[in-house]
């Protein structure tokens, strides 16, 4: 499976699910962002919503004992970032805040509910398992801040390790 693929895999994934807030995924940034996109899916009069930018930073390929001398597996690990955007219109940033948190959450279930990200099978999946291991899930959020046109905006991202078997 290409990086290609596993960006798109996870977007899908995220897509799929429906969150509440979440307006849209996309596969890597865009060259351009609406700032419409946060609420693009979101029941109108929401206040709050964000988008999702996937990027994988760091790819490892290691060989792994199985398969024979000839035909064999590698185990690739591909880092990954969730850049998450979240834009709200709420009178107070604690309440943008708090909206934030909600949706920030609701991602976390949703990684934590599948190791697969939605692939089918085990040792065959796509994706053997994302979140899991040392590396577990990371979360780091910056502070709200506001961008004077009333709307109070947060990046945050959330690392993972999406780990497949290759045939190699």
């Amino acid at each position: 499976m290409s990086r290609k693929t596993t960006r798109h895999m996870v977007a899908d994934y995220l897509t799929a699910a429906n969150i509440a807030g979440l307006g849209k995924v996309f596969a890597s940034p865009p060259k351009i962002s609406r700032s419409l996109d946060a609420l693009a899916n979101v029941p109108a009069g929401t206040p709050s919503g964000a988008v999702v930018y996937v990027e994988i930073y760091h790819s490892s390929e290691v060989r792994i004992a199985v398969g024979g001398p000839v035909a064999g597996k590698k185990l690739v690990t591909h880092d990954l970032r969730l850049h998450l955007l979240a834009r709200s219109t709420q009178l107070l940033a604690e309440d943008a805040m708090d909206d934030h948190d909600v949706l920030v959450e609701a991602i976390l279930t949703l990684l934590r509910a599948d190791r697969t990200l939605g692939s089918t099978g085990a040792s065959s999946a796509p994706i053997f398992q994302n979140g899991e291991g040392d590396a577990g899930i990371i979360v780091d959020v910056g502070l709200p801040f506001e961008t004077g046109s009333g709307t109070t905006n947060c990046w945050t991202s959330i690392e993972t390790e999406c780990v497949e078997f290759i045939t190699a």
